[in-house]
Parts: C-alpha cells; structure tokens; sequence
C-alpha cells in the first residue's frame, strides 16, 4: 500500500509538472499574439537577467504624439501652431517608408506642427527620436524636433526650437538614401505648450522623408536626475503608439 500512495504521488507530481508547463506555453503563445515578437524577446531578456541576478526598474513610456507613422494620414498633424484641423502641406507616401505603408515626403517650405500631450513642466527633458531618411542636400537641411510658438500672443506662427541638451534639431547631412534613427533631448523653458515640427525652410533645397516619430517626457517617465541620455534612448525607445512598458538594468 505505501509503495502504491509513493507512486500516485510521483504522478501527481509529473502531472502537476506537465500541467504547469502547458500553462507557460500557453502564456507565451498569448503574449507573442497581444505584444508581439519585441516584447516576447523583451520578456525573455528580462527573465535572463533577473535569474543572474541583476535587479531592473520597469518604467511606463507614452508616446506625446499620436500617428507618428502617418498610417492614418494627417490625423493629428496640423500645418501651424493655431489651428487644430488636420492637414498637411507635406505630401503622405505610400511607396517609401520604415515601417508600416506610409511615411511623411518633406516640401520645401512644407511644415507639419503637433501639439505635445500630457503634462509638461519648466525644466523638463523631452526626448524627440523619429526614422529619417535625406536622400539629397544642397542647401539647408531637413528640421524634426521640438519648439514652441514665439509669437502665441499675437495668435500667429513661428515655432523656435527648445534648448537642445544633446542632438540637433535639424539634419544637415544626407543620409545616403537609408532611414536612420534622428534624436535630439531637450528641456522646457518657461513655455510648457511644446510641439513636435518637422519640415524644410523656402531656402532650402533637400529631398527627404519622416517616419515613425516618438516623443517622451523623460523626467515624468523616469525622474528628475535620472533621464536616460541620448545614446540610449536612440537605442532603446523603438517606435510604438499610445502607451508600453520598458524595463531598465542596473548595469545599463
């Protein structure tokens, strides 16, 4: 009788086992259909690095902007910093793009303005990153980055970049017919009303293309005193819409 019970608990165990397996991979099965690869790699990451060890802070990014990959055409996206309808002096594209089916063509005196959501304060760091692909400059350059309105006062336009902490504000150097990630960080002055401009000044004379812009409030995310820099935000922010988790290492 005792040699039966110790072989029924064997069972139970095996089967306890086998049941708790099936589980996770159905857990993993559900996460790659709701997250996607990225996030099923990033999970994989994580439970690496927690099993050697090293402890991760898990921080809620939300991107300011809304179709930053211009799928759903000039929604969001207005042609000043007055007006609130959607339009767009720079021609969307189908046949060239980082991702997705469309991507924003840059005209010569062609300016795209988004006003910022959220909550911005004085002194904040804002990290603009976006796929940028200047396939020629002769003279200026392609501007993408964060300003405000100088002349809100008078009701009219005239975005003036923020302070650049790290990055610049406008691409001055082709970038050999290939999208390459373009970032800048900068901090908020005493105007919190911040767009996102993307667009080429009358004099000058580029061929270039703006895909899948992403903007963070790198203070509200992670905490004064400990925003990620530039590098790294380059390297770890991919483009995403609404709202998604990361998950940042000790020895990051």
């Amino acid at each position: 009788m005792r040699e039966l019970n110790n072989k029924g608990f064997a069972a139970s165990v095996v089967l306890y086992g086998a049941s708790t397996i099936i589980i996770m991979v159905l857990l993993l099965i559900l996460s790659v259909l709701s997250t996607g690869e990225k996030n099923v790699n990033n999970m994989s990451d994580s439970i690496k690095m927690e099993a050697s060890g090293v402890k991760g802070s898990t921080y809620q990014l939300r991107n300011m902007i809304t179709n930053g990959g211009f799928e759903d055409g000039a929604t969001g996206w207005t042609t000043d910093m007055v007006t609130t309808s959607n339009t767009t002096q720079n021609e969307i594209v189908s046949n060239f793009y980082k991702s997705g089916s469309k991507s924003l063509h840059i005209s010569l005196n062609g300016w795209q303005y988004q006003r910022l959501s959220g909550a911005i304060s004085k002194g904040d760091l804002i990290y603009f990153g976006a796929s940028v692909n200047v396939e020629s400059i002769i003279d200026g350059g392609l501007s993408a980055g964060l300003t405000y309105n100088q002349n809100k006062e008078e009701g009219t336009t005239h975005g003036y970049k923020i302070e650049e902490l790290e990055g610049k504000y406008t691409i001055t150097t082709a970038t050999d017919d290939s999208f390459i990630r373009h970032g800048m960080i900068g901090k908020v002055g005493d105007d919190t009303e911040i767009f996102a401009q993307i667009g080429a000044d009358s004099t000058s004379n580029i061929e270039g293309y703006v895909d899948n812009i992403i903007v963070i409030n790198l203070t509200k995310t992670f905490g004064a005193g400990n925003e990620p820099n530039l590098a790294w935000c380059n390297a770890n922010i991919e483009y995403f819409e609404g709202t998604t988790s990361i998950t940042v290492y000790e020895n990051e």
